[in-house]
């Protein structure tokens, strides 16, 4: 029935409507998913997602180049032929300030030998020496087949633990290794590597006793305190560097096979709204880090390494503050050894543990590293074993992140437990001796 001149039919016009809207809103739909998936491959790219040590490999490449390198892996642990899962690893925000600063290449070629490139090292702690010795620490290491240890020379308080003869030392003495000389000694004697541990910048008794050397807390002009009240030495100011320097050679003059340098960052917290660091003007915090770490190798005749945190390996710059750019000090060093503990990690990473997801954290940490720095600096991790935050702790625990590590290309590891506790890690290494790493890893 024809409708009159001028006569407007609204059911045809909104079923028009209707039917171009629901058109539209396909298409918008459709454009969002194409956007998202472009966007994803991109940050996957980006991200290092198809770096070098997975990129281009079929499923059946990887199967022939992993079969090589672990004989057993395919009766153990069929779930390792496929390489870790990169979307288990956090991502971050690509942040590039800084890292067309100055980058140098490595000043003189790698000063460590071919053992220091293939440790088993423990951490242990001066109050161990002090209360039990050295001797049964180094029969178990001999017995279960640990080659290195690392000892602290100036602990996360500040505080010498040694009769130093360095002068601005004498004020934070706690003397509880008597003669590190004869200490060292004794473990060379039982072919084990020593490791001196140094931790720079956090120094409650030096920030004491010496405020012009700390940082400086923005609204009172005092000295700053961090969220739990410890006090830091500003990581620019040049006294400052020429104390740990002095401890640096004292180390080697004592006889360290290496000079570990810990705490090589800027402190960052929630208080650090509130930190000044008077000696650093304009500079940037990966360049003050950087020059410290070059001022420190050239000042010593045996191999430097340095502590970073894990989640440096998955980003490039300095985002988040520390001063901690691979990039940048890597030229200065022999070895970097990221501290990989999930517990250090996001909430969600140790909250929800599978083996998969260490195993995937541990091996893209370590081959990111290796990719940045270079093939003339050693990547050694320092894996967890210790129970905090680890639900399923014991020996397959360990046995994962060690196998992680090693697959990735790790030049060997160390273990941090700070009770000096390794049972279970003992019990990966003697595995380790009959070639069974894998299989304490599956928990058989």
């Amino acid at each position: 029935m024809h409708k009159k001149s001028g006569y407007i039919n609204y059911r045809d016009l909104y079923m028009m409507y209707s039917r171009h809207t629901y058109y539209f809103y396909i298409l918008l739909a459709l454009s969002i998913l194409l956007y998202s998936l472009a966007l994803s491959a991109s940050n996957h790219e980006e991200n290092g997602e198809s770096g070098p040590l997975l990129q281009n490999m079929t499923q059946a490449q990887t199967e022939k180049e992993k079969r090589a390198l672990w004989p057993e892996l395919a009766i153990v642990r069929p779930d390792l032929l496929v390489p870790p899962n990169p979307y288990m690893i956090p991502v971050f925000n690509k942040n590039e300030t800084g890292t067309q600063d100055r980058l140098e290449k490595k000043i003189s070629p790698s000063r460590l030998t071919e053992k220091g490139k293939r440790l088993r090292g423990i951490y242990i702690t001066p109050n161990y020496l002090s209360r039990l010795g050295s001797k049964n620490i180094i029969r178990r290491m001999r017995t279960h087949g640990s080659n290195a240890a690392i000892i602290d020379t100036k602990d996360d308080r500040g505080r010498i633990v040694y009769p130093s003869a360095v002068e601005k030392s004498k004020p934070v003495y706690h003397v509880l290794v008597e003669n590190m000389g004869k200490l060292v000694h004794r473990f060379h004697k039982s072919d084990v590597y020593t490791i001196g541990r140094i931790v720079c910048f956090k120094d409650e008794w030096s920030g004491r006793i010496r405020s012009s050397w700390a940082v400086k807390d923005r609204r009172t002009g005092k000295t700053w305190k961090d969220h739990v009240g410890a006090k830091w030495l500003d990581p620019c100011n040049e006294s400052v560097h020429d104390y740990i320097i002095a401890i640096a050679q004292e180390l080697e003059e004592l006889g360290f096979d290496e000079v570990q340098l810990d705490y090589i960052r800027f402190p960052v917290d929630n208080n650090t709204r509130y930190a000044m660091f008077p000696s650093c003007g304009r500079k940037k915090r990966h360049l003050a880090i950087a020059d410290f770490v070059k001022k420190v190798r050239q000042s010593i005749n045996i191999p430097l390494s340095v502590d970073v945190f894990g989640l440096t390996s998955h980003t490039t710059g300095d985002p988040s503050g520390l001063g901690q750019s691979i990039e940048h000090i890597a030229p200065y060093v022999d070895a970097i050894t990221p501290m990989l503990y999930t517990s250090n990690y996001p909430r969600h990473y140790w909250e929800n543990y599978s083996p998969e997801k260490t195993y995937s954290i541990i091996y893209r940490a370590v081959a990111n590293i290796r990719r940045r720095a270079g093939p003339m600096v050693a990547v050694r991790p320092l894996l967890q074993a210790f129970k905090w935050r680890a639900s399923d702790f014991g020996a397959p625990f360990i046995a994962n992140q060690v196998a992680a590590a090693r697959e990735a290309g790790a030049s060997g590891f160390l273990l941090w437990n700070q009770l000096v506790r390794y049972e279970k890690a003992f019990q990966v290494l003697r595995g380790m001796k009959r070639g069974e790493l894998l299989r304490i890893a599956a928990g058989l």
